[in-house]
């Protein structure tokens, strides 16, 4: 065989090997995609300082007409379960320390006529008993219909509160609930509809 035909088919061979190479090259990145599906990956990492906070169970409380007499109207709810946690150790609470929560309504709307905040009252009492007997509700706030001493949610008035040093409360304890019966008295020459209020409830902390 002349040394020409030898290179010519030698140079063949090599096409060939490239051209296989190149296919096997393509088939090996062929990767064929049959959906995604994300996972979300959380944790909760604790504050291992501790917190003192207040949860609602609720956003809304309805009030029903229940007990009216010839002098007035009267619609009662109840307050959603609020439960204030401790979680910090008596040493991160301080020394005379308490906390307590608080209750302010608006006055009730429908857009064109109110009842005065004076006129919603409530009787708190306490869901989750302390243990202690250091936690205790507020006292009962009357309407502005009852002629009573407190009236009505117009000021920030208590719901509930420890009697003692908190740091001496949360030894035994970390949480505590309270609710309150609504009571709202109207005159019978309201004008009917719709009304509603924004009650506020707020926690605090102060010195003995």
């Amino acid at each position: 065989m002349k040394k020409s035909e030898i290179a010519v088919r030698a140079s063949v061979a090599a096409l060939g090997g490239l051209l296989l190479a190149g296919v096997a090259g393509a088939a090996f990145a062929a990767e064929d995609s049959h959906g995604d599906e994300d996972i979300d990956v959380t944790v909760d990492i604790a504050d291992e300082a501790g917190a003192l906070t207040l949860s609602v169970a609720g956003t809304t409380a309805g009030l029903t007409e229940n007990g009216s007499t010839t002098a007035y109207r009267q619609f009662t709810g109840q307050l959603p379960e609020v439960t204030v946690n401790d979680t910090r150790s008596a040493s991160q609470v301080g020394a005379n320390r308490y906390w307590y929560v608080l209750g302010q309504a608006s006055d009730f709307s429908d857009g064109t006529h109110t009842i005065p905040a004076a006129n919603l009252g409530w009787t708190p009492q306490l869901v989750v008993t302390d243990v202690d007997g250091f936690v205790a509700e507020g006292p009962e706030v009357g309407t502005a219909l009852d002629g009573t001493p407190d009236v009505g949610l117009v000021d920030k008035e208590l719901l509930f509160t420890v009697t003692e040093d908190s740091a001496a409360v949360n030894e035994n304890q970390t949480a505590w609930s309270a609710q309150a019966a609504l009571n709202l008295k109207t005159t019978w020459a309201q004008a009917p509809g719709s009304y509603s209020s924004t009650l506020t409830l707020s926690l605090w902390e102060n010195d003995l």
